[in-house]
């Protein structure tokens, strides 16, 4: 069946600046940046499939504060309230739940990484995604031994001019940690437990790592992925 190729893109003002975050930002509009994203079929053929998973899932979040039962996370008391009120990356980049998939995930990532980095890149990014592994999520294909997505990049501007390919990155390690529920930081936030049954996270870091080898001068500007640690008398940790 060979390769399968989703496009979805955006336009970000001539305004931008860099800063910490964008208010109001749609970072599915495609007009100025188009992410394209290629699947290899076997990961491709079930895409449907894993978008319905992780809809559900975010919606849970968003609603709820966490992906068990809704009696369940009632009975955690403050701890499901606070959650609830938490800025997740999710709804920060996909306010609207019923767009939350993959492909728009990934795409949503990289503009804002980009629009941090480079504000006033036009151009074309390519995403190759060779294998894709979340160690619990839902979607049976997906689980593995560890969380991680391998693959390749490549940028070019509208003029037609290759800005930078990068093959062969597969991400595991590298993550932030937090335990302040108000964090309102540059990095993208989401539930420590999302490393293992989403696929946020675990894009957002692969996103964050392939700019940084594109835009090595830049690399400062990529901020990845934040996971939110429950419970007191645990301390940030960057690993």
């Amino acid at each position: 069946m060979g390769l399968v190729l989703l496009f979805v893109g955006i336009l970000w003002s001539s305004g931008l600046v860099v800063a910490p975050s964008y208010a109001g930002q749609d970072y599915l509009d495609e007009r100025y940046v188009r992410v394209i994203v290629i699947f290899r079929h076997d990961l491709a053929e079930r895409l449907k499939m894993i978008d319905r998973a992780e809809r559900r899932m975010e919606r849970r979040l968003r609603s709820w504060g966490g992906y068990n039962s809704q009696a369940s996370l009632h009975s955690r008391g403050r701890v499901g309230g606070l959650r609830r009120s938490i800025s997740w990356a999710g709804m920060r980049l996909i306010p609207d739940v019923d767009r939350y998939s993959v492909v728009n995930m990934i795409a949503a990532v990289t503009r804002y990484e980009i629009a941090r980095a480079f504000p006033r890149f036009r151009g074309y990014v390519r995403f190759v995604i060779d294998e894709m592994k979340i160690a619990r999520h839902p979607v049976a294909y997906l689980r593995g031994t560890a969380s991680y997505i391998r693959g390749s990049v490549e940028v070019v501007d509208y003029g037609g001019h290759t800005l930078g390919r990068f093959s062969g990155l597969t991400t595991r390690s590298g993550l932030s940690y937090t335990v302040d529920p108000t964090y309102d930081g540059p990095g993208l936030l989401f539930p420590e437990e999302d490393l293992a049954v989403r696929v946020g996270p675990t894009v957002a870091l692969f996103v964050a790592r392939m700019m940084e080898r594109i835009w090595p001068h830049r690399a400062d500007r990529f901020v990845g992925p934040v996971l939110y640690r429950d419970g007191r008398g645990r301390t940030a940790r960057f690993n």
